[in-house]
């Protein structure tokens, strides 16, 4: 990797430490934060860190970032793109956090859920099918 930046990544994250910096605030880059492959709570910070470490390897900037309580949906992404997740996803277990992070971070790159949209998914996350069943049941 010769360290030089795309066009498209310049124009995501302009000198290519903006996104970097944002996960840094957050906590671990690469979230090796304690409890995070637990069925543990984990803290708002954290998840953050964690939506950030998608955004990186997805070369997407999300505007914002929040967390409050969603009675019907896991995420929402914004227009402006802001992204909302439901409070309740600190409960559960970091394969179904990766993959609502996984899937609404897409969104900003993939607005639909099309052939583009579920390749991507499977290359990112193999078992999102699984992962999307499960989640079903809950909300």
């Amino acid at each position: 990797m010769s360290g030089l930046l795309t066009p498209l990544e310049k124009s995501i994250n302009g000198n290519g430490n903006n996104m970097q910096n944002k996960a840094a605030g957050y906590g671990s880059k690469n979230c090796s934060l304690p409890g995070l492959m637990s069925d543990s709570k984990i803290e708002a910070k954290d998840f953050k860190s964690i939506v950030w470490d998608w955004a990186i390897k997805l070369k997407v900037e999300p505007k914002e970032i929040h967390l409050r309580s969603m009675k019907t949906k896991w995420a929402s992404l914004s227009g402006s793109g802001r992204l909302t997740f439901n409070s309740e996803l600190l409960q559960k277990h970091r394969n179904l956090m990766d993959y609502v992070v996984l899937h609404e971070l897409l969104h900003i790159k993939v607005p639909n859920h099309g052939k583009l949209f579920k390749s991507l998914m499977f290359a990112f996350l193999p078992d999102w099918e699984k992962y999307n069943e499960q989640l079903k049941e809950v909300v």
